[in-house]
């Protein structure tokens, strides 16, 4: 097994020492603001887990959780015994946080079920100490290995990353802007077209985080999507965040394999990283299919709902209020599709005079309602152009 020494990892760049250390948070924020003005990729990496098979610890300096028995067993370099027989291990390492619960950067950990061991990892926590962004930049994932060895040698504890097997991989994109939140009404439409269960957490009325799970194979869904109100998570556990709005929309799996086809059958950071087109690939896929074409069909039926009603003869205001009372009607724009579909069929002249007055009406008796169902299309729109959809 072959381990860097720390003279080797001195040698990293500059921005690796600076963000490896703890230092102060006014520093550590613009710091992490020059260093990202760079990124250019929308699309990056987040969290990661590693399956670990071999661990060694040096016992006079090791700052691990260690219960003896005889589920595992690690090496001591310190002692004569060599081996030591083990049923728990945990080794954790923390970030800059204001006494938040999920606070980790790294975190170690013998498996309940096996003898093996699991490598967390929060690579943008890792890189740039904050997890509002996610890690795009190839030189600096290509220093991932070198950091998460040099972090866990400072504790006395060494593993060999090169031979760490991916074993769950998140990749995400990020959004500052609001009016996503409104728009998430249209995305939780649009995963209720599929038979898939879907996960809602709401409050006071909105929206907070949507998630399903789809194509299930094994034991293991072969993707996890899921979008929600990040600043709000980081709140939630007391973290660092620069931002008062942000969206994440976020693709994962742990399914192995789905990550042994990511990766070319290499799951290993290393893998990730000379496979990277590709992940971006799947992660704009899987939005495509499964959030984006589902919105636009969703719109669709609701527009196809308004024609038919407005040629079976129903007042266009009612015909507006109910839509709205009932959800189906998340963006106004739907309103003003209809009415246009149903003039042009209709051989009617010019809808634009009725459809203002009615939306005026209705805004009228219902400001924040109609306020909510304005420019959350538009939005989408905006966020697929961003990503490359």
């Amino acid at each position: 097994m072959h381990f860097y020494s720390v003279c080797d990892l001195i040698k990293l760049d500059s921005w690796v020492e600076t963000y490896c250390f703890e230092f102060d948070v006014n520093q550590m924020k613009a710091e992490v603001n020059n260093r990202l003005n760079d990124e250019k990729l929308n699309i990056g990496l987040d969290r990661c887990k590693f399956s670990v098979k071999d661990v060694v610890v040096n016992s006079m300096k090791c700052n691990a959780s260690i219960e003896k028995g005889e589920k595992a067993q690690i090496v001591d370099i310190a002692t004569n015994e060599g081996v030591i027989k083990i049923s728990k291990f945990v080794c954790s390492i923390n970030g800059i946080a204001k006494n938040g619960t999920d606070n980790y950067k790294i975190t170690l950990k013998l498996n309940d079920n096996n003898d093996n061991f699991t490598l967390d990892v929060n690579i943008p926590k890792l890189l740039y100490n904050t997890n509002e962004r996610n890690a795009s930049n190839r030189v600096h994932l290509a220093e991932v290995n070198q950091i998460i060895e040099k972090k866990l040698e400072e504790q006395g504890v060494y593993i060999d990353m090169g031979q760490a097997k991916l074993s769950s991989v998140e990749i995400n994109v990020n959004s500052t802007d609001k009016k996503l939140y409104d728009a998430m009404k249209i995305i939780r439409k649009g995963f209720n077209t599929s038979d898939d269960k879907v996960f809602i957490v709401e409050s006071d009325n909105n929206i907070e985080s949507l998630k399903v799970k789809k194509g299930k194979q094994g034991n293991k869904p072969y993707a996890e999507i899921k979008v929600y109100n990040k600043i709000q998570q980081l709140k939630d556990t007391n973290q660092l965040y620069e931002n008062e709005n942000l969206v994440r929309i976020e693709v994962s799996t742990r399914n192995n394999k789905a990550i042994d086809v990511l990766t070319n059958n290499n799951p290993t950071m290393e893998g990730i990283i000379e496979n990277w087109e590709g992940m971006e690939r799947w992660f704009k896929d899987t939005l495509t299919k499964h959030i984006k074409k589902p919105c636009e069909d969703f719109n669709k039926m609701v527009v196809d709902a308004m024609v038919r009603e407005l040629k079976e003869g129903h007042k266009t205001y009612d015909i507006l209020t109910l839509q709205a009372e009932q959800g189906n009607l998340v963006d106004m724009e739907l309103f003003s599709r209809a009415m246009k579909r149903y003039y042009k069929e209709t051989g009617k002249k010019s809808p634009t005079t009725v459809i203002k007055n009615t939306k005026n009406r209705y805004g009228k008796l219902n400001r924040c309602r109609y306020d909510a169902m304005i420019g959350n299309i538009d939005a989408l729109e905006r966020l697929w152009n961003e990503i490359g959809l």
